[in-house]
């Protein structure tokens, strides 16, 4: 599964902090409303993406950031 990219890179396949699954579905959901009139255009950021979801780092809203600014980490 994932995206074949220039070098043969699978794109969708890459490591590391997973995004959060209700993402997609908040912005969906935004679209619709605001489509049917019954909300304001998404506020964007610099790069035109919706704010609420980039205003933050994912690391910020992390339950597991905690951890590692106190380094308690999983060696096992």
């Amino acid at each position: 599964m994932g995206v074949e990219v220039e070098g043969g890179d699978p794109g969708g396949l890459r490591p590391g902090v997973s995004h959060p699954p209700d993402n997609l579905a908040e912005t969906i959901t935004y679209l619709l409303y605001q489509a049917a009139g019954s909300a304001p255009m998404i506020p964007l950021d610099d790069e035109l993406r919706p704010l609420w979801l980039f205003g933050r780092t994912v690391h910020e809203g992390c339950d597991r950031a905690g951890y590692y600014e106190q380094g308690d980490f999983a060696y096992e």
